[in-house]
């Protein structure tokens, strides 16, 4: 250095002289040779003497060397890399393919439906490898297996309860086809009418109702309730129901009339005491209706008593309690009887505990109370009207709660020869057959002529335009007709599955070749003193009532 400037011994020239001192290791332009450089000046002091010496590095030089040294590098790491990616391809080449083998093996469980098959690679790897993944393979094949045997086991199952479901479906039929199904006024010209239903809560069950002639003038009903739910229950079931009338039939034979319901009852319990391993018992109600009289004679074996209805005043009352053992329990237990005058147009309903144990959803009781109350503001005008009410009345309570216990309801209407109910086809021969009926049932009640005649002019008329126009095909249909005396009364009732139409409304524009009605509608309505029509379902109802004239003294009876 030579005060502010250094004096550079390659370089003579005075231009060459470097600019004034600057700081260490900073980056400056230089002439050397006359050519630019830029580079790095870096001082070093000579011991203690003045003179310093320093050291210029091009940084041309340092880039070529950096440049260098950087691809040196970068070869480095990609050789690197290069052996990492390698390394990383044969490790997960080596774990990857088994899990991919797993999946895919995984997958195809299902579509080959786990049938017998050998996967050998699976088994070698499940026996080669002891690390996880052969372990995970060990456990898929033995999955398999379970898999296997259990769908065998549970087709098998399947298989078992659907022969089951089916056995109890064809006994549940048999059961059913056991009880009366001839709802409704009894042959004709009937004295009584009665209207019964059972809903089992599972396939077969223990409930069971019966009603049979005992002879010309009396006939005998029933209800009862086994304990418990199921096949043994029904079984049960079927031989108290087979009982009762059996018995009845030897106590008449041997007693005549003087045979009595706690006798019948007595008789029953011995019978099935015998041998009643399984402690299974029923309770029961039995009645005897005397047809001429209206008279009730009946015997409760523990079960619930029935209510009474009546049209006039309308009500319902409970029958008070009749005190029994249920048949089975006790072969020395003893029954008593009752005895019930049933007015022309009561009603007995009878029914098991099914009914008022009914829960809705919330779990509470449908109750005798409740239906106590049901019947005190419903009143029926029939025992098929009854029934129906009911049905209604503890679908629409329980909803859909599931069902704790079979329901029964029987329901018997004292009709002391005032009713005449005909169920007839759709022919005119049918036709004629219950106009003759009808005329007998005038004379019978000693109805004037004048009323027999149009009596039978209106129910021509109507049964003629419903047999003319009322169906669209040629199938058998049912109609029923049905009449009744009160209080000098009569009552014209008709029941169709046609089309629906209210001849009561005027009759709609129709083409000519399907007039329906005419001038016979409008003479019938006008014969009538009260019409009422309603479309119940798939039915036509048409009632019509008129205040008649009589003559004679007294009806018959």
């Amino acid at each position: 250095w030579f005060g502010e400037k250094l004096l550079l011994t390659d370089v003579a020239a005075p231009e060459d002289l470097i600019k004034p001192r600057t700081a260490p290791d900073t980056l400056f332009e230089i002439r050397i040779a006359g050519q630019k450089h830029q580079g790095l000046l870096r001082e070093y002091a000579l011991g203690e003497q003045r003179l310093e010496y320093a050291c210029f590095i091009s940084t041309r030089q340092l880039e070529e060397e950096e440049f260098q040294l950087t691809l040196a590098l970068v070869a480095v790491v990609g050789v690197l890399f290069m052996l990492c990616l390698a390394f990383l391809e044969s490790i997960l080449e080596r774990m990857i393919k088994p899990l991919q083998h797993l999946t895919a093996y995984a997958r195809q469980l299902s579509s080959n439906q786990f049938t017998p098959r050998v996967d050998s690679a699976l088994a070698r790897l499940a026996g080669s490898s002891h690390d996880e993944v052969g372990k995970l393979a060990d456990a898929f094949m033995h999955m398999e297996r379970q898999l296997r045997a259990y769908i065998h086991e549970l087709t098998e199952t399947t298989r078992a309860n659907e022969r089951i479901q089916s056995e109890l479906r064809i006994a549940r039929d048999i059961q059913m086809s056991m009880l009366p199904h001839n709802n409704g006024a009894w042959r004709g010209d009937a004295r009584f009418a009665i209207a019964a239903a059972l809903e089992p809560a599972r396939e077969v069950g223990g409930d069971f109702y019966d009603y049979f002639l005992i002879d010309e003038t009396h006939l005998g009903f029933v209800i009862g309730d086994v304990s418990g739910k199921g096949i043994p229950a029904s079984l049960f079931m079927a031989v108290s129901k087979a009982l009762v009338p059996a018995v009845t039939s030897l106590a008449r034979a041997f007693a005549g009339n003087d045979m009595l319901p706690q006798e019948v009852l007595q008789r029953v319990n011995q019978e099935l005491c015998r041998e009643n391993d399984m402690l299974m018992f029923v309770t029961l109600f039995f009645g005897i209706l005397d047809t001429q009289t209206g008279e009730v004679i009946y015997s409760s074996a523990g079960h619930n008593p029935p209510f009474l209805l009546s049209a006039s005043p309308p009500g319902a009352k409970l029958l008070p309690p009749a005190r029994g053992t249920p048949l089975g329990i006790k072969a020395s237990s003893r029954y008593h009887t009752h005895t019930l005058a049933l007015q022309a147009g009561e009603l007995l309903l009878l029914y098991t505990d099914g009914l008022t144990d009914a829960r809705d959803a919330t779990g509470q009781l449908y109750s005798e109370e409740r239906l106590e109350k049901f019947l005190q503001h419903s009143p029926p005008s029939s025992a098929q009207d009854l029934l129906q009410q009911i049905l209604r009345e503890i679908k629409g309570f329980v909803q859909d709660g599931p069902a704790y216990d079979d329901i029964t309801v029987l329901a018997l209407e004292y009709l002391p020869r005032r009713r005449l109910a005909i169920k007839l086809c759709n022919r005119f021969e049918d036709l004629q057959t219950l106009l003759t009926q009808l005329e007998a049932y005038g004379a019978r009640h000693h109805l004037a002529q004048e009323e027999i005649l149009n009596a039978r002019l209106v129910t021509e008329e109507l049964i003629t335009n419903t047999l003319k126009y009322g169906y669209a095909d040629e199938a058998e249909h049912d109609l029923l007709v049905q009449f009744d005396l009160h209080d000098d009364t009569l009552t014209i009732r008709l029941e169709d599955d046609g089309r629906a139409f209210n001849p009561l409304a005027a009759p709609p524009a129709a083409p000519a070749h399907t007039n329906v009605g005419g001038n016979g509608l409008q003479l019938a309505r006008a014969l009538l003193d009260e019409w009422q029509y309603k479309r119940e379902g798939d039915k036509n109802i048409l009632v019509g009532k008129k205040a008649l004239r009589r003559f004679g003294a007294t009806p018959e009876v």
